[in-house]
């Protein structure tokens, strides 16, 4: 029986779905490869902290790289520490499924002032990333405007307004924890381009930040009336093009902003707020003595075509702290064509090259549920192995060539068993109301795997 290797890189959940259908193949090896000792990727710096049901997931991923033909090897930057050009040469294929990690820009003035951050430091703060240590700099009661109407920015504006004992039993760091109960927010204004309709994020995580206990919600620019919203709900009962399941997200949210228009707007004492703008655009932070003062915004209304449009107005929301949620892009890579346009590996339904493909975001963009990953990395990974059952070459090195070259090169790997190892230190490590302390100095890593 020949044997063939296969590298996926990167261990977030589009890889991890591809080595749950590669595993099913007997003449199949698998490694999968990770810039850091920790697998799982989106879903451990990702997901919110107090979403720990979503997180749960990793106990299905972990069966997938405890599978007899499947290999975990962190500590390994494709590009750094081996080209692609070299794995290519090693495996019989290679699976790129690294992610979306870079924020996106709006180009405007005022974006490098220190108190405006991007979706990926912050959440990379509060997941304990070890890229991403430094704490924010948030101001006990102050504002902060958080740019976007998508799942990020609704976890950003959560984890900024929710009460802090409410952590209890995620995995949130000891640092974010103490800095979220020192610097409470005053405020947060959620402020989108276009309208209701528009909001990217999905009804559950709406409608679990309008209901925050001591949150007073209130909406603010174009339809943030009941009238205009019971209109947009009409609407989507008409809607015969969008997909049902589209129709049915849009909905849902437009009823949960229209329960805010339509109750009560009195103001709760000793409560925060959360607005939700509609129809704001960015054109600029504007900088007062070296800090962030506000946020600049043509105010946009929808046109009789439905089109967003400026109106020629302006206006300006005082703030001390600003986070950009407006989606990712994949980091080119030597040897892969890139689409700079849509922020991905250039690919026709997965495939990149012969032999070379792409799974996830860095393939589709930022779109879609972890879920969605399944369905389409299994997808991809049947056509590979097609793509491979006709192949006559001999087979590659694989693992043998991997680990010699590395060993040359003297870079550090770590193995399934050192995960583990982290893993329960980090369990153990934790304050009596978290579930673990993440590892961010990877000094310390390697420190407690030599003593093991």
């Amino acid at each position: 029986m020949i044997v063939r290797t296969i590298a996926v890189v990167g261990s977030g959940p589009a890889a991890l779905f591809a080595c749950e259908r590669l595993k099913r193949e007997e003449n199949l090896r698998v490694d999968l490869l990770e810039t850091l000792p920790f697998p799982f990727g989106l879903v451990r710096y990702g997901v919110a902290p107090d979403h720990q049901g979503v997180k749960n997931i990793q106990r299905q991923f972990l069966r997938h790289l405890e599978a007899d033909t499947v290999r975990f090897v962190g500590g390994v930057q494709v590009g750094e520490h081996i080209s692609l050009a070299e794995l290519r040469e090693l495996y019989d294929a290679v699976v790129l499924g690294v992610g979306g990690s870079v924020s996106r820009n709006f180009g405007i003035a005022g974006e490098d002032v220190p108190q405006v951050w991007t979706s990926d430091r912050f959440a990379g703060w509060y997941n304990a990333h070890p890229s991403h240590t430094e704490a924010p700099p948030l101001k006990a009661g102050g504002r902060t405007v958080v740019l976007g109407h998508g799942n990020v920015a609704v976890d950003v504006a959560r984890v900024l307004l929710r009460n802090p004992d409410d952590f209890a039993g995620s995995d949130l760091s000891q640092q974010a924890g103490d800095l979220l109960v020192a610097s409470p927010q005053g405020g947060v204004v959620m402020a989108g381009r276009s309208g209701a309709a528009e909001a990217k994020c999905t009804t559950p995580e709406l409608r679990e930040l309008l209901k925050l206990d001591g949150v007073q919600v209130r909406l603010e620019g174009a339809d943030s009336n009941a009238e205009a919203l019971q209109s947009l709900v009409a609407e989507q009962d008409q809607d015969a093009i969008t997909t049902p399941v589209e129709v049915r997200r849009r909905k849902g949210n437009l009823q949960s902003f229209l329960e805010v228009a339509e109750g009560t707007e009195a103001t709760v004492p000793n409560t925060r707020e959360l607005v939700w703008a509609f129809g704001y655009r960015p054109v600029a932070f504007v900088e007062r003595e070296g800090k962030l003062a506000a946020v600049r915004f043509a105010i946009r209304k929808r046109g009789a075509n439905g089109a967003w449009q400026d109106t020629g107005e302006e206006l300006e929301l005082a703030c001390d702290f600003a986070v950009s949620c407006i989606g990712y892009v994949t980091p080119p890579l030597l040897g892969v064509p890139y689409d700079a346009a849509r922020g991905v590996f250039a690919n026709q339904d997965g495939k990149i090259d012969s032999r070379l493909w792409a799974v996830g975001w860095c393939g589709r963009g930022p779109t879609g549920a972890i879920a969605t990953n399944r369905k389409e990395s299994h997808a991809r990974m049947d056509s590979l192995l097609a793509e491979l059952s006709g192949a006559t070459d001999s087979p590659k090195q694989g693992a043998t060539g991997l680990d010699k070259l590395l060993a040359e090169r003297g870079v550090r790997t770590y193995s399934l068993d050192d995960w583990r190892v982290i893993e329960k230190a980090e369990e153990a490590s934790a304050p009596d109301n978290r579930i673990r302390e993440k590892f961010t100095d990877l000094a310390t890593v390697q420190t407690l795997l030599d003593g093991a």
